[in-house]
């Protein structure tokens, strides 16, 4: 009697374990899109951005602490301009190290835009490769 009892209780923590680590989510508790890394530092953009009053909200969570001049959240404009980044290459970034959402003016949403990606990094733009992940930009923006 006492090997099943310690069998279902140890099936009930394998159980709860996996649960939580599969919901494991942001601030929020909800648990992280598809595409966002569960590493030491890590920002996810949570959903799609919203346009209003001419300004680009971007919802985020992340587990890195952010400062002005030191770590901060990396946002592109494509996948693309993001793997360059962690590349070392020089695409259009926009820098964020404050709460959420980051907000962006309209206008500075380049031509042709279909999304928006996001990496943990710092000022000097040295991206952490698989720290982020990309939304689509909404409709009008």
């Amino acid at each position: 009697m006492v090997v099943v009892v310690l069998g279902v209780v140890a099936v009930i923590a394998v159980a709860v374990a996996g649960y939580l680590v599969a919901t494991r989510g942001g601030d929020d508790g909800a648990p992280l899109p598809a595409g966002c890394e569960d590493s030491a530092e890590f920002v996810c953009i949570t959903e799609v951005p919203t346009l209003s009053a001419e300004v680009l909200e971007v919802p985020f969570t992340t587990q890195a602490t952010l400062s002005d001049g030191g770590t901060s959240i990396l946002f592109t404009w494509s996948a693309d301009a993001a793997a360059d980044l962690v590349a070392g290459g020089n695409p259009e970034v926009e820098i964020w190290a404050s709460g959420s959402p980051a907000q962006f003016p309209a206008a500075d949403i380049p031509d042709g835009a279909t999304e928006i990606c996001a990496l943990v990094g710092d000022a000097s733009l040295t991206a952490t490769p698989g720290s982020g992940n990309c939304q689509p930009l909404p409709d009008g923006a």
